[in-house]
């Protein structure tokens, strides 16, 4: 989370936003409040009081690349233990992205919200938005172990958030800025920079195209498991 004299950016992981706190910081300096402060990961609901006047601003990416982002960043690999059922794979350490999607699409409630018993009718990157940019996840959450939410649904746990798209981070950060009154020649300094890729670089992903990595199979697994984000953002429905 990143606070600034005119928003709150909510920092959901694998999204870019990595981008968009250090240009924050770069304008405004030490008007901003930021990690250890508040978490750098820290969710929407957990925005500090008197901070809650301000606008929330988020980032939204395609599923399919959000996966493929995921996957070659090497937490998970690192911190196995934290993803149910990574390590009784058969395959174990090694992991395919096939079954890093299934597996993550299958098995993340079992981290995030044991206590719900059961999974809900949400694939893993709609339940991470709703987690980190939803007005209220928890009621959301609960609704959908007994049926698909709608998309009208999904959107209204987004409602109140200005969605910058990862896609095209410098433009849409850039069109924020200027609304905040922010000098031109800041404004042009996104949109003339290179992308931000935190952690080594060593397990930095060199295929910016997700397509090669899905085959027909896994793209229609994604895409029923994703339903309900792919209804309520048909940009992202490649």
């Amino acid at each position: 989370m990143t606070i600034t004299p005119h928003f709150v950016f909510v920092h959901l992981p694998k999204t870019g936003g990595t981008f968009v706190s250090r240009h924050c910081w770069r304008i405004w300096g030490d008007q901003c409040i930021d990690y250890p402060t508040y978490p750098k990961h820290a969710k929407r609901r957990e925005i500090p009081a008197e901070y809650r006047h301000l606008p929330v601003v988020g980032t939204i990416r395609s599923p399919y690349d959000w996966f493929v982002s995921a996957y070659h960043f090497p937490w998970w690999r690192d911190h196995a233990e934290s993803f149910p059922g990574l390590q009784s794979l058969p395959t174990y350490p090694d992991v395919s992205f096939d079954q890093f999607v299934r597996l993550a699409t299958a098995r993340w409630w079992a981290r995030q919200h044991p206590e719900l018993g059961r999974k809900p009718q949400l694939g893993h990157a709609a339940y991470c938005w709703v987690a980190w940019l939803g007005k209220e996840p928890f009621g959301f959450l609960r609704a959908a172990l007994d049926a698909p939410p709608t998309p009208d649904a999904f959107r209204e746990q987004l409602a109140g958030a200005r969605l910058l798209r990862t896609s095209r981070l410098n433009q849409d950060l850039a069109e924020l800025l200027a609304g905040c009154g922010v000098m031109q020649s800041e404004i042009d300094a996104v949109l003339e920079s290179t992308r931000v890729q935190p952690g080594d670089a060593a397990h930095h992903r060199r295929q910016r195209d997700w397509r090669p990595f899905y085959s027909p199979k896994l793209k229609a697994f994604v895409r029923e498991s994703e339903r309900v984000f792919f209804d309520a953002f048909p940009e992202f429905d490649e």
